[in-house]
């Protein structure tokens, strides 16, 4: 309610300044999931490609959104670790119950890694307390960062 009609008033007295927020974010919880993916996306192809040291020197940098992403990245890892030792036991466990590798056991490789992956990752998210925040926004702060780096301040 209340905040949509400030939009448009905003956007009748001085449209540019209501972009400019738009684009910095500033509205960025009203929008749906899949558009902010798509966003960022179009954002992160506009800019020249970020290493791991670029991220690092924002993480260092911001005191809020640094810890966030450095948790996030973090969990990442985890996921992929664990994501191989449920590929492997998952494939043995088919190799030992059919005596054979094939499709199956392919299958249930994929299945453990997933399974194991999405499962190590949500623990430490819980564990790091970062189910409780949301996980696009420090994301979205670094490209936000790189792009302000890159092309100069709004």
């Amino acid at each position: 309610g209340e905040g949509k009609e400030d939009l448009c008033i905003c956007l009748m007295e001085n449209p540019e300044a209501v972009w400019k927020r738009i684009a910095r974010g500033a509205w960025i919880w009203e929008r749906e999931p899949h558009s902010r993916i798509a966003e960022m996306k179009a954002l992160a192809a506009s800019l020249p490609r970020f290493t791991r040291r670029d991220m690092e020197e924002f993480m260092d940098q911001d005191p809020v959104y640094g810890p966030r992403l450095r948790g996030l990245q973090r969990a990442g890892d985890i996921a992929v670790v664990a994501s191989v030792p449920g590929a492997l036991g998952s494939a043995m466990y088919t190799y030992r119950q059919m005596g054979r590798l094939g499709l199956v056991s392919g299958l249930a490789a994929g299945f453990g890694a997933i399974t194991f992956g999405l499962a190590a990752d949500s623990l430490y998210c819980w564990y790091a307390g970062l189910n409780r925040i949301d996980q696009f926004e420090p994301n979205e702060k670094f490209l936000y960062y790189w792009y302000q780096k890159h092309h100069g301040r709004d």
